[in-house]
């Protein structure tokens, strides 16, 4: 039985181009290879619940789940459920600005002519500014010098005309304005002043793993060790967050947990 609070895929909704899964030598786009993953999953026939979990607890040598909707007991588990974003660390910021604020760029992917701010340095960063590029005029502001994607990204982005990259350019105020933001921002000429309509700080991300017991988190080494639990994929991998590594953790604990069964019932 499969729990999704969204949709499947996760953060692939978001990837311009997904070069390094196999099958693939052109590259994919990341929703294109999102809705194969989808498809290939509904064909084997997993159950699936669209629901948020609030909690994985662990008893009696059960896991028992309880979502926004139902509980569920199991034997074994698998938490696959990858990273949230980081929010930005900025004083005096309104309630009205942070609600203002994305940190993901599913929900204006489709948008045009607007300006959009990026605030970060990764490969996230850069890979959101290219996917927008394409109708839009994207600024990304590096507080540091320091570029921490993929040279390729780097490369591809600063090609792009309608890209611009400012380093040494760190945000200090974000207000409402006309409709959009205005950032203040302080760089290596002064202070300046940055109006556009949609802000994303992709400045990093952690593991999602708020639903865990109190319990499950005092003995979550033993039941890895013991094989009844699994982390698999970008809640567990760090810096090695990829959709081809995430599959593969996949095949490998559905395996495993497979063994285990049967060598129960023999």
């Amino acid at each position: 039985v499969l729990f999704e609070k969204a949709e499947i895929g996760g953060l692939l909704e978001n990837a311009n181009l997904v070069e390094n899964y196999p099958g693939f030598p052109e590259g994919i786009g990341g929703p294109k290879l999102a809705i194969l993953l989808r498809n290939h999953l509904i064909k084997t026939g997993v159950e699936i619940h669209f629901e948020k979990v609030i909690e994985l607890d662990y008893a009696n040598e059960r896991f028992h789940l309880r979502t926004d909707k139902r509980r569920v007991d199991s034997r074994f588990a698998i938490v696959a459920s990858g990273t949230r974003p980081r929010k930005l660390n900025i004083e005096g910021l309104s309630e009205c600005v942070k609600k203002s604020i994305l940190y993901e760029i599913q929900q204006i992917k489709n948008i045009e002519n607007e300006k959009i701010a990026i605030i970060g340095a990764g490969d996230a960063a850069f890979d959101y500014a290219i996917n927008l590029s394409k109708r839009n005029e994207v600024v990304i502001l590096n507080r540091g010098q320091n570029v921490k994607c993929i040279h390729l990204l780097f490369e591809r982005a600063s090609a792009i005309g309608s890209i611009s990259y400012l380093e040494d350019t760190e945000t200090k105020r974000i207000e409402s304005h006309n409709g959009g933001l205005k950032l203040t921002c302080t760089g290596p000429t002064g202070v300046s002043e940055i109006s556009v309509k949609y802000l994303v700080a992709a400045v990093g991300r952690e593991p999602e793993l708020r639903f865990l017991s109190e319990n499950i988190k005092k003995i979550r080494e033993r039941l890895v060790k013991d094989k009844h639990i699994y982390f698999i994929g970008d809640v567990e991998n760090g810096k090695f967050r990829q959709t081809a590594i995430a599959v593969g953790d996949g095949i490998r604990a559905a395996m495993e947990i497979s063994r285990n069964i049967q060598r129960k019932t023999e």
